[in-house]
């Protein structure tokens, strides 16, 4: 890891899981679009209170802290990983998620926390 480029952010609450993504999809165009632009504005946000600089290549690593253990970890990440990496399209601090862009992956990482549900993302240039 290049610790002078790495950025650390927190998203509080928490973001759809793939079922919801599905869920909202099959709706009406508005009942997906509406809260999905929300969400990656939302996120964009915290990405941008880190003052992260542009980066060719990006490890990542996201902890999920959950209220309860209701939803299925796969789920969870399938959903809240798309967010994240489009939101950090949209603030361009990568120009793309593919296998140029998005090197290591480290999601498996979950906890409970009743109180504080979040997600803690890590990002650093490879």
């Amino acid at each position: 890891m290049n610790e002078e480029k790495n950025y650390k952010f927190t998203i509080k609450g928490k973001l759809w899981s793939l079922n919801e993504v599905i869920d909202n999809a099959k709706q009406h165009w508005g009942a997906y679009k509406d809260p999905h632009d929300q969400m990656i504005e939302d996120i964009g946000w915290a990405i941008v209170s880190s003052n992260p600089e542009v980066m060719e290549r990006i490890g990542i690593k996201i902890a999920w802290y959950e209220k309860d253990m209701r939803r299925n970890k796969d789920n969870i990440i399938a959903g809240g990983l798309k967010l994240i990496l489009d939101a950090l399209q949209d603030v361009k601090v990568i120009k793309n998620d593919g296998w140029k862009e998005i090197g290591t992956l480290d999601l498996d990482n979950f906890y409970v926390d009743k109180l504080n549900p979040r997600i803690e993302v890590e990002i650093w240039e490879e």
